[in-house]
């Protein structure tokens, strides 16, 4: 039997690892055993409609993990965290 190592989970996170509020924004993407790639924040998944939602069946699947990437990119972009946006917190905290 060969064991070969693969990437199967990436985190976007705009604070450096040890910041307070880091852990409010992190948003990760995994592959799961199909091999497809799904995005999620704090429990909730990405939708085709690009809403989060607690359910990860109805989550919209990337067959590359470069899209999936983007997509996650541009999520966090538009994250909104208990009524503040990604634009607010980066003016706030100073996030790059």
């Amino acid at each position: 039997m060969s064991l070969e190592s693969q990437i199967t989970e990436y985190t976007i996170d705009p604070f450096p690892e040890d910041h307070r509020n880091g852990h409010h924004w992190r948003v990760q993407i995994q592959r799961g055993r199909d091999g497809a790639w799904t995005i999620h924040h704090a429990g909730y998944w990405l939708q085709p409609d690009r809403t989060w939602y607690p359910d990860q069946r109805t989550a919209v699947r990337f067959g590359d993990e470069h899209d999936a990437i983007s997509r996650a990119q541009e999520a966090l972009r538009n994250l909104d965290v208990n009524g503040v946006t990604f634009a607010d917190m980066r003016q706030r905290w100073g996030a790059p």
